[in-house]
Formats: C-alpha cells, sequence, structure tokens
C-alpha cells in the first residue's frame, strides 16, 4: 500500500542545541494524531554537544523524527539537505531554539489539508526574558483565501517578503526548481526573498505557530553576531546581487521591486557595519573589506550598486560620498 503523504516537512538545523532542543520536539509532538501528518527532519550540524543524541533519543521514540547527521558546514548547509530529502506537502523550517505553540501548530496542520497555494504564511509570537510576548497575527480579511502573490506584494507597497518564521511553502517547488541557499549564517534573508521567484500564490492564517525567543547568547543578529560573521553576510549579499541579475528578466515588475526594495536594504546595512565604528570595532580590516566588498558588487550587478549608492541616512548620501572621496561620515560621529 502506497504511504500517505505527510502533510509538512518540518527542518530543524541543529547545532550545539543541547539546552533548547528538547523543548523544540516536544512541541511538534504534544498531539499524536497531528504527528502522523508530519515529518520532523533534525538535521544536525556537526554538533559538539548532546544534540545529536537527544535527537537520536527523540527518533527511537517518535516515528515522525527523522535525523541526519553531518560535517559542520552552516545552518543553510542544513537546510538544504533537508529539502533534498523532505517528503511532505509543505516545507517548514524551525530552528532549535525556537519551538511551535502546540494548539496552533495542530490547527495550522489541519489548514494544510486542502491548502493550494504555494507559500502558506501563519502568524507568529516574538518572545523575550524581560518583558510580554508580542504576537503578529495577520488580519481576519486577509486570511481563508488564496492571493496572488503579485497583487499581495503590490497592496502591500513591496514592503517584503513573507518572514521565514511565517513562511511553509510547496516541498514540490522547492525540489522542482532545485532550490538552495548559502550555506552559513543569515541564509534566511536568501531564503525569503529567493523564493519570490518561484512561488505565484500566498494564502495567511491567523494560527499562531512560531514563537521566536529572542535574547539567547550567540544570536547571530546581536551587534557582536554581525561582527563575528561578518564575511557570511558580505556573501549573502553579494549571492542577493547575483540571484537578482539572473532573474530580472523572467520576473515579474512586483517580484522585482520587493526583491530590489529588500536586498538594497541588507546591502546597504553591510556598508554600515564596515564603516561605523560602533559595528565595525571588531572587524579586523574592515577598511579592506569595505573595498573589496564594494568592488565586488560593482562586478556582480551594476543596477543593485547604483542603486545602493543613492541611499541616504539623515538625507546624506553616505555610502556615495565614501566611493567619491573615500570620506567615512561615520568616523566623524
Amino acid at each position: 500500500m502506497k504511504e500517505t503523504q505527510k502533510l509538512l516537512t518540518v527542518a530543524i538545523p541543529t547545532y550545539n542545541m543541547e539546552p533548547y532542543l528538547p523543548r523544540c520536539l516536544d512541541s511538534l509532538i504534544q498531539n499524536p494524531e497531528t504527528a502522523k501528518l508530519i515529518e520532523v527532519l533534525v538535521v544536525n550540524d556537526g554538533s559538539n554537544d548532546r544534540s545529536l543524541s537527544i535527537a537520536q533519543d527523540y527518533a527511537s521514540r517518535t516515528s515522525c523524527i527523522s535525523v541526519v547527521d553531518k560535517p559542520n558546514g552552516g545552518w543553510g548547509s542544513a537546510v538544504n539537505l533537508a529539502i533534498k530529502q523532505a517528503k511532505g506537502k509543505y516545507f517548514k523550517i524551525l530552528d532549535a531554539d525556537d519551538d511551535f505553540d502546540p494548539q496552533a501548530f495542530t490547527l495550522f496542520v489541519g489548514q494544510l489539508k486542502t491548502a493550494t497555494a504555494d507559500i502558506v504564511a501563519t502568524s507568529t509570537a516574538d518572545v523575550y526574558d524581560d518583558q510580554p510576548t508580542k504576537i503578529t497575527q495577520y488580519p481576519p480579511e486577509l486570511c481563508g483565501r488564496v492571493h496572488d502573490l503579485n497583487d499581495y506584494l503590490r497592496e502591500t507597497g513591496y514592503q517584503g517578503g513573507i518572514p521565514m518564521a511565517c513562511m511553509s511553502v510547496k516541498t514540490a517547488l522547492l525540489q522542482r526548481n532545485h532550490f538552495e541557499v548559502c550555506e552559513r549564517y543569515y541564509a534566511d534573508i536568501d531564503y525569503l526573498l529567493n523564493v519570490l521567484f518561484y512561488a505565484q500564490t500566498v494564502a495567511f492564517s491567523r494560527a499562531v505557530v512560531y514563537r521566536y525567543y529572542h535574547g539567547r547568547e550567540g544570536q547571530s543578529t546581536n551587534a557582536m553576531g554581525y561582527a563575528r560573521h561578518i564575511d557570511d553576510y558580505l556573501r549573502l549579499d553579494i549571492r542577493l546581487a547575483t540571484s537578482y541579475e539572473a532573474h530580472k528578466y523572467t520576473t515579474t515588475d512586483e517580484i522585482k521591486r520587493t526583491y530590489l526594495k529588500n536586498s538594497v536594504a541588507s546591502i546597504q546595512f553591510a556598508y554600515q557595519l564596515l564603516m561605523s565604528p560602533s559595528f565595525n570595532i571588531s572587524i579586523a580590516d574592515a577598511e579592506k573589506k569595505l573595498r573589496e566588498f564594494d568592488a565586488k558588487l560593482k562586478a556582480t550587478s551594476k543596477y543593485i550598486y547604483k542603486a545602493v549608492g543613492k541611499v541616504r541616512r539623515r538625507g546624506i548620501p553616505f555610502i556615495l560620498i565614501w566611493r567619491l572621496f573615500r570620506i567615512n561620515l561615520f568616523s566623524f560621529r
């Protein structure tokens, strides 16, 4: 008898997440009926703590959980491997130090039975140690129907794609297009923007599924994290420019405008990181990296290079001034 396709693959990239992984996995398997409908892929990315043994213990007791052990290659490499192996109707990423609300997750998986959109976006909760949880829910009028992705982006002012924590994507869409992200840090930006080139429809749910925990020491999105992983961030931005050049003639105006708006914002932040003493104090050879990054961006995409030069802070085109005169206005602050 042919095995019934799972409704959802939950990919959990894992590197040294021993304190958090049990909470993460427990949140997925509290409802036995829901657990029958999902596939959980824990991709252990060369952890040197007990993450692998914890994942294997859960897998030995819970049939929906599988473990893939690989040498360390970065968050994105774990996601890429999970995409290739996924068997669910939809594919969703869950970081091992976050979790899903069990009740909302059950509701969401039930909704996937009849889902047809390329992307299904669920609502989220931001959890803090020192302040109340912040719920971000899609409005009722947006939910319950399938939207043309171009219409949605146009109506929302090209603000951006669907945040990774919200996004579930048809697995077939990812696999058919051999979708991959950059292998190390900040691949979530790569993921959420480049999916736009392949998707045509999106649906929204008020189910508050993803719980994102803030404040963990070592997270890559704080100031010290950016400094530690600056090379990964610069590689990401060159990849964004490369991807724009590859798709600019085949995508829609709405996708292109959204992609440009968000990629330019990401790239200008790279300049800010390298130019601002408050950021680059921990970045060795920041000026050298800045010059090399600027030259590589120009060689990769002249359009994005010019667009970044128009970015202003407090009315001043700080990147353009540095390019023309090698004057770093951040050094005078």
